[in-house]
């Protein structure tokens, strides 16, 4: 919603200064650590310096500098298509790939090879066995937390910074939102998740895997601030993958 884009974000780099550069001259602008930043502002910002500092420029350099930014968006747009395209198989992109499972069945809006627990369905544990490892998305907080099964499936949910779900298939998505995974060994199973929740939205500021061997997986948000005073912690039911 216009509501949520325009809400501003908080921009962290611990030690460091939050700077870009402009097109051309190598003007640095700089925005202190933890400054809260709206990211229409940054975008309009950057954008009126480049145009105020280009228009200096002799005529050539000018359509030089637009051609270069067109190639860049063509670019810019194909890979985001193939990346879209990649993730999903053939019989999943002919259904909706948000929301909860049982709404989309009743309204037919669900992909053939979807199960429970598909691909942007977050909920249940689609057919194939145990889960054999875990991927948590952090930044700021937890962005996501995806289970994959020993068939192959994946379970669980992950949002990009405007809080719009992502594939779970979509391994270079994962990546950019600094996905790490987390390996299960033979016969381990998740038997409770622990953690507190976001002052700031998206999946929690900490979530812990607890696992029958004792063992446990914990992805943590690099942002102390937005830790809630409200935990959570329930058990997994036996016989159960999450």
């Amino acid at each position: 919603s216009a509501a949520t884009s325009a809400a501003p974000r908080l921009y962290r780099l611990p030690g460091h200064r939050l700077c870009w550069t402009c097109l051309c001259h190598a003007r640095d602008v700089s925005v202190a650590c933890s400054s809260q930043v709206p990211e229409g502002w940054l975008e309009v910002t950057v954008a009126s310096l480049n145009a105020s500092r280009q228009a200096l420029l002799p005529g050539p350099a000018r359509a030089d500098l637009a051609e270069r930014a067109r190639l860049e968006q063509q670019q810019l747009a194909a890979l985001d298509v193939h990346r879209s395209r990649a993730s999903l198989s053939e019989a999943e992109k002919k259904g909706r790939q948000t929301g909860a499972v049982e709404w989309r069945r009743r309204r037919g809006e669900l992909g053939e090879a979807a199960a429970p627990g598909g691909e942007g369905g977050g909920e249940g544990s689609p057919a194939g066995g145990a889960v054999v490892r875990v991927c948590g998305a952090v930044g700021s907080v937890v962005h996501g937390l995806v289970l994959e099964f020993e068939g192959g499936g994946r379970a669980g949910a992950c949002l990009e910074n405007s809080q719009d779900r992502m594939a779970l298939g979509d391994d270079a998505g994962l990546l950019r939102r600094e996905g790490r995974w987390e390996g299960l060994r033979p016969g381990e199973r998740i038997t409770r998740v622990s953690g507190a929740a976001s002052t700031i939205g998206y999946l929690a500021a900490k979530v812990s895997l607890s696992l029958s061997s004792g063992r446990s997986i914990t992805f943590s948000g690099v942002d102390a601030d937005s830790t809630s005073a409200a935990p959570f912690d329930f058990e997994v039911p036996d016989g159960a993958e999450l």
